[in-house]
């Protein structure tokens, strides 16, 4: 996972960092991060007790790309959601977050909603003498390329109170001659699925013997399950699973990895290395 920028911003401005790719790669692919704009102010209502929020944009030229990483880049940071609510702004939100294509001035307006909500938890918890902290990050970042794909990722932590903070790492595989991000049933051929499941488990039952645990010890407390969250490299193709979603936290990420010579009679011919 990337490092945290030391410096928390407040929705005014992103981080003017571009990200270029090798021409050799993708001489007409870019990431650019890119300026965001709203009216928040938390400085003047929480001083020293913000919340740090740590975000960036993106900017490919791509609306449709830009659109799935920026909205999940949001979603991250999101944590005190209103999605479950009947209100006006719940409602909004909802209707933002299931848009294929959103502008800059809708992320704006919810950038502001979201630094409005974090501060105002803050305060809250002040005025009720609650020693209350937030800390939220979500980078994306540019992978390379794989086959005319454009892989990215968005590196994420959060931390509400409690123990401990909760890192997050998601992958994205775009097909940009199709408009599309490919998932799964996109680059396995039909009906090996379970045949991909069968081979994970058995990487992951190799992984807790790695890791020094009796695999049963897990296995019999935690569902497996494929991942959606997989990425293509050098030498096949990587499964990453999220803090808790197979494992206890301890674990952190598990990352289980699949070669393409294995991946022979699974995955589609196209995408085999």
């Amino acid at each position: 996972m990337t490092k945290r920028s030391k410096n928390s911003v407040f929705g005014v401005a992103l981080t003017a960092a571009l990200m270029m790719m090798g021409a050799a790669q993708a001489s007409d692919f870019y990431v650019q991060s890119k300026w965001a704009e709203t009216d928040s102010t938390p400085y003047e209502s929480c001083g020293e007790y913000c919340p740090s929020i740590d975000y960036q944009l993106i900017h490919t030229g791509h609306m449709w790309l830009d659109s799935v990483i920026n909205k999940d880049v949001l979603a991250i940071i999101d944590v005190l959601d209103e999605h479950d609510s009947d209100s006006a702004i719940a409602k909004q939100t909802k209707a933002f977050y299931n848009k294929p294509l959103v502008t800059d001035r809708e992320l704006a307006r919810e950038l502001n909603r979201i630094t409005n909500n974090l501060v105002g938890a803050v305060n809250t918890a002040r005025a009720e003498d609650s020693i209350y902290s937030y800390s939220v990050m979500a980078t994306p970042s540019m992978i390379g390329m794989h086959k005319g794909l454009a892989l990215m990722r968005i590196d994420g932590n959060v931390y509400t109170g409690g123990a401990h903070d909760l890192p997050n790492s998601y992958y994205y595989v775009f097909d940009l001659t199709n408009k599309k991000l490919l998932t799964l049933d996109d680059i396995i051929i039909a009906g090996q699925q379970d045949a991909l499941e069968q081979m994970l488990y058995a990487k992951f039952y190799e992984y807790l013997i790695a890791m020094e645990v009796e695999p049963s010890e897990i296995m019999n407390s935690w569902d497996f399950a494929v991942t959606e969250n997989f990425m293509f490299d050098e030498t096949g193709v990587e499964f990453l699973y999220q803090p808790y979603e197979i494992t206890p936290y301890v674990f952190g990420m598990p990352s289980l990895h699949l070669s393409y010579a294995e991946l022979k009679g699974i995955l589609k011919s196209q995408y085999l290395k």
